[in-house]
């Protein structure tokens, strides 16, 4: 029974390294994106620790399409991170919870 278990053990490693070996690119690619969402959230977040801004002037200062901003600040507004203020001219200010 035991020399079974052994076998079975080195079939699940190899079989493990050949999906680690298949799925490598895949790993890769989402590892980068998770790295420029993260840059992206921390770009915004640290322009609404300056204060409440709109999202021109958040695009404006990260370098991002208005629209990529608004999703953004839409995301972090559903989990909480972010606050919708009052209405500057056309457009809401948007400041970090507390």
């Amino acid at each position: 029974m035991g020399n079974e278990q052994e076998t079975k053990k080195g079939v699940d490693k190899e079989v493990m390294k050949a999906l680690r070996a298949a799925r490598q690119e895949t790993i890769r690619r989402v590892s980068a994106q998770v790295k420029e969402q993260k840059k992206i959230i921390a770009s915004i977040t640290g322009e609404l620790k300056k204060g409440p801004r709109t999202v021109p002037e958040i695009a404006d200062a990260v370098g991002l399409l208005p629209r990529e901003v608004l999703w953004w600040i839409a995301s972090l507004k559903k989990y909480g991170v972010v606050l919708e203020g009052e209405k500057q001219g056309a457009y809401f200010a948007y400041r970090l919870a507390e």
